[in-house]
C-alpha cells in the first residue's frame, strides 16, 4: 500500500513537532507495543489510572527519573504536571483518554492544551488512546487523529499457524493444512491482534482447529454492538425463489 502504516505516521508527525496525538485502536497494549518496537530509542512512558506512569522501554525508565510518579497513580490531573517535567522527545501514553477526559473535565482539557506548546519546542509527543480517535471540540486545532488498522489477513495468518504450531509442540497433534488456516484466518478476520489470538487459542483441538468456534467468537463480538445481529438461520441465497 501507498498509505503510512501508523509508525511511520507518528515517525513523521514527530519530524513535524506534532505534540498531541490522538490514536484510535481495537488494542492499546499491542499500540503501545508497536511504537516501542519501532521508535525505541526514544524514552516511552505510559499512564493508566489504576496504575499511574510506568515506563514502557528502558529509555522510559531512565525518565521515571525525572517526575514523581505517586503523583500521578489515579490523578489525571497530577499527571499533567509531571509530564511536564518529562526530558526531551518522550512518548507520554495516556490510556482510556476518552473516560478520562469525560470524568475529569475542563481542567485536564486545559492542561493538555497548556502541554501542547512546551511538547513542540523539544518534540515530546502525547498519544490520547481509545478505542476511537475522537477529539474534545475543544481540542480539535490542537490533536492529530490517527485510527491504527485492524490485522491484516498476512498478519493473521501468521498468529495462527504460531498457535496451531504452538499447540502441537512435543505432542502427536497433527498441524492444520493450508486450508483450514486460511478458513481459520477469514473467521477471525475482522478481530484486532489480540482477541484473535485468544479465539484461535480457545479453538485448538486435539485434531485441528474448531472453525465452527472461531465464526461464533466474531458472531458473538458483533452482537456486542448494539443495533447489530447476526442471521444465524440456515437460508442461502440459492434458496431465493421468484426473481431471475
Amino acid at each position: 500500500s501507498d498509505e503510512m502504516n501508523l509508525i511511520e505516521q507518528l515517525k513523521h508527525a514527530r519530524r513535524a513537532g506534532v505534540p498531541l496525538v490522538s490514536i484510535g485502536t481495537p488494542d492499546a497494549a499491542a499500540t503501545v507495543q508497536a511504537v516501542v518496537k519501532g521508535v525505541n530509542s526514544s524514552p516511552i512512558l505510559q499512564w493508566d489510572v489504576q496504575r499511574g506512569v510506568t515506563p514502557a522501554n528502558e529509555a522510559g525508565q531512565n525518565a521515571m527519573g525525572c517526575i514523581e510518579a505517586d503523583n500521578t497513580t489515579g490523578n489525571p490531573l497530577g499527571l499533567l504536571d509531571e509530564a511536564a517535567k518529562l526530558p526531551e522527545r518522550t512518548i507520554l501514553f495516556v490510556h482510556n483518554a476518552g473516560k478520562v477526559a469525560e470524568a475529569a473535565g475542563l481542567p485536564w482539557l486545559q492542561g493538555l492544551w497548556n502541554l501542547r506548546d512546551q511538547f513542540k519546542q523539544d518534540r515530546r509527543m502525547l498519544i490520547l488512546l481509545g478505542r476511537d480517535s475522537t477529539v474534545p471540540a475543544e481540542l480539535e486545532g490542537d490533536v492529530v487523529t490517527l485510527e491504527e488498522e485492524l490485522p491484516t489477513a498476512e498478519e493473521l495468518e501468521q498468529i495462527v499457524r504460531s498457535i496451531d504450531a504452538a499447540a502441537s509442540e512435543g505432542r502427536e497433534r497433527p498441524l492444520a493444512d493450508d486450508n483450514t488456516i486460511t478458513r481459520a484466518v477469514e473467521a477471525v478476520q475482522g478481530l484486532a491482534a489480540f482477541p484473535a489470538e485468544q479465539a484461535v487459542a480457545m479453538a485448538v483441538r486435539p485434531d485441528g482447529i474448531d472453525l465452527d468456534h472461531l465464526w461464533e467468537v466474531k458472531r458473538s463480538m458483533i452482537e456486542d454492538t448494539p443495533g447489530l445481529s447476526c442471521w444465524r438461520g440456515g437460508e442461502r441465497f440459492e434458496d431465493i425463489g421468484g426473481l431471475r
